[in-house]
């Protein structure tokens, strides 16, 4: 088994991860509470054929930093949106098992179509009470004493109590709780994130797995796809919480089967003039020197994949120039003009008038933003997430040469 091991700083700490590589569709699996990436061994050997599976401690957890504070659901979210973007995953599923469902929940809340599918292994989706419940238990204080044990006396408990788990998995879980801080269980303070809204927001195709004598019941999983259509579930007998644990081949099975339907499945496109209305037909920036503003966009706009519109009309090429689609006469149109003015006074800047163009990543709004500013134009934004937006809004703000205002902007950690 040759997977990488690696460190990725995210979100101010240090996430230790394990990973199988290879040039295929990303999979990140996120363990419980307890847990490790090691834990997804047996199910990363029977996907990593097909997939590049990314199995990363949590915070708290295995090899990954142990912040003294910090052990919210968001703010486990915000290391495995880091860990996407650090590295520069695309499009990735995610896989997550009880706080790792919640943590892939919230993450697939926030990053939209930035992320291909979600899978849920019996999340922690508890009713207040039940948490309250949960954190009551003493839970914690028992951790505490088994940080006590040595090895021998944890995997003899563990035998015992998971007499139908594999040898492999019941090694594995040993060694990922003796590497639980106890720091981490402040996760267990109330309140979770709100399931039900929660679940609603999520954009992307769903699938719940669930045991018949898990967290999650068959009737919780039925309301919440009354909130949204997207989602699936299978229920795997004789299966407690720990349903990759208690049925592994089942397991994989259920999991493959949703994979392979996501990834073959055809990405969301947005389209013009193809059977639906787009709601622009183009916009126009007034220019008082047509030349300097043709080598600010041609420029600028290159790392956002938009080319010149050709007209075949050289009386209205000398007054203007278009990026973006122009097709069969203008029939069919997205574009962005920039020209003289109709009237022909002097062009001025609209106060509160911008322009925001679509980048397909980071990097492509980082490059239109540098190429803007050595083409004449100055900044007003640099590259950056604009959280009060939404913690996946990154773009720049530039102004032409004219003083118009023009962004970039990208939805989702990439």
């Amino acid at each position: 088994m040759s997977w990488i091991t690696g460190f990725q700083e995210a979100n101010g700490i240090s996430v230790h991860y394990l990973r199988t590589g290879g040039d295929k569709p990303p999979l990140i699996l996120l363990h419980g509470l307890t847990g490790s990436g090691a834990c997804w061994t047996p199910l990363a050997r029977s996907l990593e054929k097909e997939y590049d599976v990314v199995m990363p401690d949590a915070r708290g957890h295995g090899n990954s930093s142990a912040p003294l504070l910090g052990y919210r659901y968001e703010d486990l979210a915000a290391d495995v949106i880091g860990l996407i973007r650090g590295l520069e995953l695309s499009a990735p599923i995610l896989l997550g098992h009880s706080m790792g469902g919640m943590t892939a929940a919230v993450v697939a809340s926030l990053a939209g179509e930035s992320i291909r599918g979600v899978i849920l292994a019996d999340p922690t989706f508890l009713s207040a009470e039940r948490q309250r419940e949960v954190y009551d238990s003493g839970v914690a204080e028992q951790h505490r004493r088994l940080l006590a044990q040595d090895r021998g006396a944890v995997l003899a408990d563990l035998r015992s109590r998971h007499t139908r788990r594999s040898p492999e998995i019941v090694e594995l879980i040993a060694s990922a709780r003796l590497r639980t801080r106890m720091s981490a269980f402040d996760v267990l303070i109330p309140p979770n994130p709100e399931y039900r809204p929660l679940v609603s927001t999520i954009d992307v195709p769903i699938l719940f797995v669930i045991g018949d004598a898990g967290v999650v019941s068959l009737e919780m999983v039925g309301e919440l796809q009354s909130l949204n259509s997207r989602i699936r579930v299978e229920l795997i007998p004789e299966a407690g919480h720990g349903v990759q644990y208690d049925q592994p081949k089942r397991f994989e099975a259920v999991v493959a089967s949703f994979l392979s339907s996501v990834v073959t499945a055809l990405p969301n496109t947005a389209s013009i003039g193809m059977g639906e209305r787009a709601m622009l037909s183009y916009v126009y920036f007034g220019t008082n020197d047509l030349e300097r503003a043709i080598a600010f966009y041609t420029a600028a706009l290159a790392p956002l994949g938009m080319a010149r519109c050709i007209t075949g009309d050289p009386d209205w090429d000398r007054i203007a120039a278009g990026w973006g689609i122009y097709e069969e006469d203008g029939v069919r149109e997205l574009a962005f003009w920039i020209g003289k003015p109709f009237d022909q006074q002097p062009a001025t800047m609209g106060n509160g008038s911008m322009v925001a163009f679509s980048a397909r990543s980071w990097k492509a709004i980082d490059d239109f933003h540098a190429a803007a500013l050595a083409n004449g134009g100055s900044s007003d934004g640099p590259p950056g997430l604009r959280l009060h937006y939404s913690p996946d809004f990154y773009a720049a703000y530039v102004r032409d040469p004219d003083g118009n205002k023009v962004a970039a902007v990208c939805r989702g950690f990439r």
